[in-house]
């Protein structure tokens, strides 16, 4: 009897213990999950939590301005807007992208392959919308289709001036960052430090007004003004868009540089390209061809062979004869004329290969090399534009006699248009090298030019290297080049193009630098013209524009003239014989 009554109670004792530890094991795993919850899980928790309710919004720092020499904007910013959405709001994807394509149009397919593409709460949709299309957009989006897309305010960079300087200013890709000329090489200068805004968002991802935001403050990027004079750049812009008429070259390039600052006013490219326009554009139509090509000059560097023999005092009497054997090989003046007995004026206003050749061969390497070093023409000028190239060129004790020899008229050498140039402002500088330079301020600071000027030859060998290259443009090959009232000193080139070793036939760059007024220069204009058709000569296709160019910056920079009663003209090949029938002198010829 005992036993029977004690045998429930038992049971139910053990029954409760079991369910009490049921319940204790529940709690413990609950515990358990808490505790991995909160605490060992908890980071991941807190920036899910932060993902779904906080938003981190770039706040974009605004792009400095690129300023022309008279603060004129060439590239610049205006307001647009972005479109984005969060996908996770968006309902229906396929309905959204057409009506996406509707309103600011694009491709349907497209806004739906962006919307569908992510798992997260944000996607760009379009960029830079102007006023209109946001407009437009602004009064669809309290449509249901429309939920999750919202617009962001930001900026978008235009070129007022479109394809003038092109090359020089660059241009930017969708992001805003630069991708070609100033806009690339400086853009850690333009482009400045993006802020950020973290604010609580609605389940729409709209930030809730008055709540608890922090915030770091965007720093702008800095302005850079650039030495370029927009109109001295449509000058030659203009010319070498004549020339490419007239033609029908490869390329085309026109450098106007200052003589003594050496600030370039322009630099000109032909082909160019519309910055404004975001279609695909040439790499050749965007390089600054001034800086990155390097070509051999021809007969143009036949004034350093000039200046390096009047530093030396070598004897610059030659007789030509109309061809040179050296070693194996034989050089010969264009078209095999023979000069007869040259002194340096004849050597180079009538251009003459065999007496310049002759002149480096009594030179000798390593004097040519020093003076090609005084001359900045084997190292970058440090011009501060992106992709400066120079021609590679041996020591000078690997070269051959031939090589020593055609070095001194141009050929087996190659230097990029700023150089040559800027050989030519040294000699109008009374012989003193000066770094060329593009850039005057970025933000408020100057920006000042990294190598020191040097003395490259003495003021009064460049001035009697001045009369030389004045008789070129009076009795030589670069009379196309006179403008009437003014004393203008240059060289022509015609040089052939090389490829794979070997000179390409009929395939020549055709050049013309020069200075006015020849009395105290002020200007130098250098005109190189790659592969033209119909004509190959640099006294022919280059001289011209480099007379138009001066003609106009003459009247723009108030110029005085030097020689107000000379009315010879290249425009005038007649000018010429009247004044030499005046003054009852002969003229020289024009063989380059």
């Amino acid at each position: 009897m005992v036993m029977l009554r004690r045998t429930p109670i038992l049971t139910l004792k053990r029954r409760t213990e079991a369910v009490l530890f049921g319940f204790m094991l529940v709690v413990a795993v609950l515990v358990a999950r808490l505790v991995w919850i909160q605490g060992i899980e908890s980071p991941r928790y807190r920036a899910l939590a932060r993902q779904m309710h906080q938003r981190e919004i770039l706040l974009p720092a605004r792009r400095g301005l690129i300023l022309a020499r008279d603060g004129q904007p060439l590239a610049a910013n205006v307001p647009a807007f972005d479109l984005t959405a969060n996908p996770r709001v968006v309902a229906d994807k396929r309905a959204t992208a057409e009506a996406l394509q509707q309103i600011v149009g694009g491709s349907a397919e497209e806004y739906y392959q962006r919307l569908s593409r992510t798992t997260g709460y944000f996607c760009w949709l379009r960029r830079a919308l102007d006023d209109a299309l946001a407009a437009q957009v602004r009064r669809r989006l309290a449509e249901p289709v429309m939920a999750g897309v919202e617009l962001r305010r930001s900026t978008r960079r235009r070129y007022p001036c479109g394809s003038l300087a092109a090359q020089v200013t660059g241009d930017v890709d969708i992001d805003n960052v630069g991708r070609d000329g100033l806009e690339f090489i400086h853009n850690r200068v333009l482009a400045g430090v993006d802020g950020l805004l973290r604010a609580e968002v609605d389940a729409a991802g709209r930030v809730i007004p008055d709540t608890e935001r922090q915030e770091r403050e965007p720093v702008d990027g800095q302005d850079l003004q650039i030495t370029l004079d927009p109109t001295v750049q449509q000058f030659a812009e203009a010319e070498l868009l004549r020339v490419a008429e007239q033609y029908q070259p490869e390329a085309a390039i026109a450098v106007v540089m200052d003589v003594h600052t050496r600030e370039v006013l322009a630099l000109a490219n032909w082909p160019t390209f519309d910055p404004d326009v975001r279609e695909k554009v040439p790499i050749e139509n965007r390089r600054v061809r001034a800086v990155t090509d390097p070509y051999e000059p021809g007969s143009a560097f036949k004034v350093f062979t000039a200046a390096a023999a009047l530093e030396e005092g070598i004897d610059t009497h030659v007789y030509c004869s109309g061809s040179k054997p050296v070693g194996h090989h034989v050089i010969h003046c264009a078209h095999g004329k023979a000069h007869g007995a040259c002194d340096l004026r004849r050597i180079v206003s009538l251009s003459c290969n065999i007496a310049a050749g002759t002149l480096a061969e009594r030179l000798g390497a390593v004097r040519l090399w020093k003076h090609l070093k005084a001359f900045g023409l084997v190292d970058k000028t440090g011009i501060e534009l992106g992709g400066e190239a120079i021609g590679w060129l041996a020591k000078p004790e690997n070269w051959r006699t031939i090589n020593t020899v055609n070095i001194g008229f141009g050929q087996g050498i190659a230097v990029n248009a700023i150089q040559l140039c800027n050989l030519f402002a040294t000699v109008a500088d009374d012989g003193m090298w000066r770094q060329p330079r593009v850039l005057l301020r970025a933000g408020n600071q100057e920006v000042a030019a990294q190598a020191p000027p040097h003395q490259a030859m003495s003021p009064a060998n460049a001035a009697l290297l001045r009369d030389c290259m004045e008789a070129t443009c009076t009795e030589g090959t670069g009379k196309s080049a006179k403008i009437a009232h003014y004393r203008v000193g240059g060289k022509t080139g015609t040089a052939q193009i090389a490829a794979h070793g070997i000179y390409v036939p009929g395939a020549y760059v055709a050049s013309f630098g020069g200075f006015f007024p020849a009395h105290r220069p002020h200007l130098v204009i250098l005109v190189s013209v790659r592969r033209p058709k119909g004509a190959q000569y640099g006294g022919v296709v280059a001289a011209p524009a480099f007379r138009e160019i001066a003609r106009q910056c003459a009247a723009y920079l108030q110029i005085p003239p030097d020689a107000p009663g000379d009315e010879r003209d290249g425009r005038d090949p007649g000018s010429f014989y009247r004044w030499q029938a005046h003054r009852g002198g002969s003229g020289g010829d024009s063989a380059d």
